[in-house]
């Protein structure tokens, strides 16, 4: 029998033997798993850091067309604005305004009143103080437009901010001593 226990009590250490060559090794596993999980979440965290630098990259990127297209933007509207205005300033272009206001003028007044098949020249009482005397302007007001229709001896007063017409009628054109025309009321 005690051989028999010699044999349970070897077998009891192998046994135990084991059991701690088998924790010895299961702690070995654990640390190999962990340096596994460890390995694995600095690739992700690396990973992460990747993405996350080519989404500032991508972004700043993107802020820095915007900023990029926007000055462009700015640039080329500047260099359209002082060409407009060195065009507004030379003789042509002040030509090309007046036309311009004139062809405007004449399309709203023609709205209202057949007009003669000519180019009108425009005038704007700045004064109607000055112009009291003279009945034809009697009823016109600072800011008015007179169209005068020379080749037929038209004028027409037009108000802009009523759009009307505030008085129209015949006119005598004459030439004064310098050789330049008046334009008189043909009422008088």
């Amino acid at each position: 029998m005690d051989g028999f226990k010699l044999d349970d009590k070897e077998m009891k250490a192998e046994q135990k033997a084991k059991v701690e060559s088998s924790k010895a090794l299961s702690d070995e596993e654990r640390v190999e798993k962990l340096r596994q999980i460890l390995d694995k979440g600095e690739q992700k965290n690396s990973k992460l850091k990747k993405a996350k630098k080519a989404k500032k990259s991508s972004s700043s990127l993107t802020a820095k067309i915007i900023v990029g297209v926007v000055i462009l933007g700015l640039v080329g509207f500047g260099a359209w604005q002082y060409m407009e205005n060195v065009n507004l300033r030379s003789p042509d272009g002040q030509k090309a305004i007046a036309e311009q206001e004139t062809n405007d003028l004449v399309s709203k007044v023609s709205a209202l009143i057949k007009l003669p098949d000519e180019t009108p020249t425009i005038a704007t009482v700045s004064d109607k103080e000055k112009l009291k005397d003279q009945p034809f302007f009697a009823d016109a007001d600072n800011g008015d437009k007179v169209l005068i229709f020379a080749e037929s001896s038209q004028a027409i007063i037009y108000r802009e901010s009523d759009n009307r017409i505030i008085n129209s009628g015949p006119i005598a054109i004459s030439a004064d001593e310098g050789g330049d025309e008046q334009t008189k009321d043909a009422t008088e």
